[in-house]
């Protein structure tokens, strides 16, 4: 829990985002750290002097570009 800092946080970013992943992507994987962070707070009760999310902004979700299915595949189904 003390390891996850403001600064880890950016670097997975980083490291995300060199990889090319998409921003929803990353967004995804910083909801998974919050939620993670959070229950362990929960589980022990007691309360961190900082709380790295605070301090650190999600990117923005983009909205997924909508891809039609071609006629065959639904027929397929």
């Amino acid at each position: 829990m003390d390891k996850i800092n403001v600064t880890l946080l950016k670097n997975i970013k980083i490291a995300h985002e060199s990889k090319g992943y998409s921003s929803n992507g990353i967004r995804s994987c910083m909801r998974a750290i919050r939620s993670i962070y959070n229950s362990a707070i929960k589980e022990d009760q007691s309360v961190p002097i900082k709380n790295p999310f605070g301090h650190f902004r999600t990117p923005s979700q983009a909205r997924t570009k909508k891809k039609p299915v071609a006629k065959i595949k639904i027929m397929d189904l």
